[in-house]
């Protein structure tokens, strides 16, 4: 059910023929990743919803009030307000097929646009003046996570790169389904082979074209899904389907459809849905279809106000680590390098009487060697210059690897604190992180102190705190019964994996990202393989990866499992683990864990 790149264009077709002209009179974040833009257009009001949430993404213009989620705007709100709010909606733009659209505004500081772009878990709402350039984003993404489309201040606005069409085709842009030419996609189709499913060699070709628009087409033409590319390598049928794509990306694409089995929503599109072979809902326009859609759908976080500020807070300390990290990267050199500097150093003086007055630089051809030399300064003196670089170079070898571990310790322990954060459900979750929060802020800002290396036994000090009362760790059970305990800080992290739990219980924890500690209360018994699962996708739910479809899920005996010397709570190193690939499940929205 993808808000697909049809579903783009008559979204921006909406958007220009009821907003064009209006005026932005207020801006609100309604949800975590949700804004709400109110819209003043004629004798109308419309508000307009912008969800970059990775499984609910989507455009909705819609005349329901909607209420803000926080009573502390983000600064990014106080950005959109900054250039936005007064300016009037000028254009409406779809970036060719894809699920990104451009919204221009002009307002008494000049010209501005928001660019949405609908794409899953890398969904984002950005700002950019008239020069493309990011002036903020609903999502930060720097350097390190992409380093073609950074989406920070300052930087320039990259469009998300074309897809690459699929062998025999794989270093070729896919056809664009609204210009390529019949007999350019007949061509095509005849290096496929014969037995190949239409629809699915239309996806390998045609850009913009999600699985349930090129199912439909293939309806459309053919009468049947199961349509193989053998009888429709011809010029007439390659016409037709191009003809219905374009139908369907066109001014009147029909009337907008969902369709709904035993109460769950199956398919929703701006058209009329004929592939499933029973009669949908017609809608009598789009914001009918998107709010029977969405607004059953649309998570309102009732947490909002008080977990944006901890992310920002967050963030802000993550922000700090990196430049940190960055300085102490910058400050080490090679082992080579610094021989080389003492080498040269040695050379210097044990060939000063060479070198003439002014000299800029010492070549030793026996040695195949040249050493750069300051003219101002005498042999001697650059020979010190060079000892000096060397130990200091020497000294930072051996200092900042130290330092170097305890940053990406600390940072390792924020980007924790992120994911439980981010899905805290109740307000004790919430306030247990933004006590670890405060306790690792004071920590940073104490002088370090050398702590001792407990292993599986409880610490003394902070570490070995008990978590507040009302901020437990989840408890559920597998379907055969086995108790369940899922970490919802860092510390309940640290409480259930080296307190709650037996040596023979198994421990879970996604892999290579930040997570919950799951544990599977099995006492050494062997758990059948649906029970591994659940737990496994149990897990996965509760990491960074709740929003992918599969996410690598480590579990080994809580006896295989230390913590980090010297770390803060919930940092462990484990061994003897094995991985299973899941789909994270078991939330409260997804009761059935099995």
């Amino acid at each position: 059910m993808p808000f697909d790149a049809a579903l783009t264009a008559a979204v921006a077709k909406d958007l220009r023929e009821h907003l064009l002209g209006g005026r932005v009179d207020k801006i609100i974040q309604s949800a975590d990743l949700e804004i709400a833009m109110l819209f003043w257009s004629g004798q109308h009001n419309h508000w307009l919803v912008l969800c970059a949430q990775a499984q609910q993404a989507h455009v909705q213009r819609t005349p329901q009030k909607q209420s803000g989620g926080s009573s502390e705007p983000s600064a990014f709100v106080m950005l959109l307000r900054k250039y936005l709010e007064g300016a009037r909606l000028r254009t409406v733009t779809q970036y060719g097929v894809d699920r990104v659209l451009q919204l221009t505004f002009q307002g008494a500081g000049g010209e501005a646009a928001l660019i949405v772009e609908i794409m899953g878990k890398y969904s984002n709402v950005i700002l950019v003046n008239q020069d493309t350039v990011v002036l903020g984003a609903l999502k930060h993404i720097r350097a390190e996570e992409n380093r073609v489309r950074v989406t920070l201040p300052h930087h320039r606005y990259v469009q998300p790169p074309h897809p690459m069409q699929s062998p025999p085709f794989q270093h070729r842009a896919k056809f664009d389904p609204l210009h390529v030419m019949a007999g350019d996609l007949a061509a095509a189709l005849g290096h496929f082979d014969a037995t190949m499913l239409l629809w699915k060699a239309l996806l390998d070709l045609l850009d913009g074209l999600s699985p349930a628009l090129a199912r439909e087409v293939v309806w459309v033409a053919t009468g049947a899904l199961n349509t193989v590319i053998g009888p429709t390598q011809d010029l007439s049928s390659a016409s037709t389907l191009l003809s219905l794509i374009r139908e369907r990306f066109g001014p009147s694409p029909g009337q907008p459809s969902a369709l709904w089995r035993d109460g769950k929503l199956v398919e929703f599109a701006p058209y009329p849905l004929h592939q499933y072979g029973e009669p949908p809902t017609l809608f009598p326009d789009l914001p009918a279809l998107l709010e029977a859609v969405y607004t059953v759908r649309r998570v309102v976080d009732p947490l909002a106000g008080a977990r944006g500020p901890l992310l920002q807070a967050i963030e802000a300390g993550r922000k700090t680590l990196r430049r940190k990290m960055a300085s102490l990267e910058a400050a080490l050199t090679s082992r080579e390098t610094i021989d080389t500097l003492r080498t040269q150093g040695e050379l210097i003086l044990a060939y000063q009487h060479s070198i003439e007055q002014q000299q800029r630089e010492l070549t030793i051809p026996e040695l195949q060697c040249t050493i750069p030399l300051d003219p101002d300064l005498t042999p001697v003196e650059n020979a010190q210059r060079l000892f000096k670089r060397y130990q200091k170079a020497r000294d930072a070898a051996a200092i900042v690897p130290g330092l170097l571990e305890a940053v990406r310790q600390d940072l390792a322990y924020l980007d924790q604190l992120a994911v439980h954060a981010a899905q805290a459900t109740d307000p004790a979750s919430l306030a247990a992180v933004r006590e670890e929060l405060r306790e690792a802020t004071s920590d940073s800002a104490a002088q370090p102190q050398k702590k001792k290396d407990h292993g599986r036994h409880a610490p003394k000090g902070k570490l070995a705190k008990p978590a507040k009362a009302g901020s437990g760790p989840l408890r559920t059970r597998s379907t055969d019964g086995m108790e369940i305990l899922v970490g919802r800080s860092a510390r309940q992290n640290d409480t259930v994996t080296f307190q709650l739990a037996g040596s023979q219980d198994l421990w879970f924890h996604a892999r290579q990202i930040p997570g919950a500690h799951v544990i599977l209360r099995n006492g050494g018994r062997p758990p059948n393989p649906e029970t591994l699962q659940q737990v496994a996708a149990l897990a996965a739910y509760h990491s960074q990866g709740r929003a992918s479809t599969t996410v690598p899920v480590d579990y080994t005996a809580v006896r295989n499992v230390r913590r980090i010397k010297g770390g803060k709570p919930g940092l462990v190193h484990y061994s003897g683990e094995t991985t299973l690939n899941v789909r994270p499940a078991g939330g409260p929205d997804q009761p059935n864990l099995g």
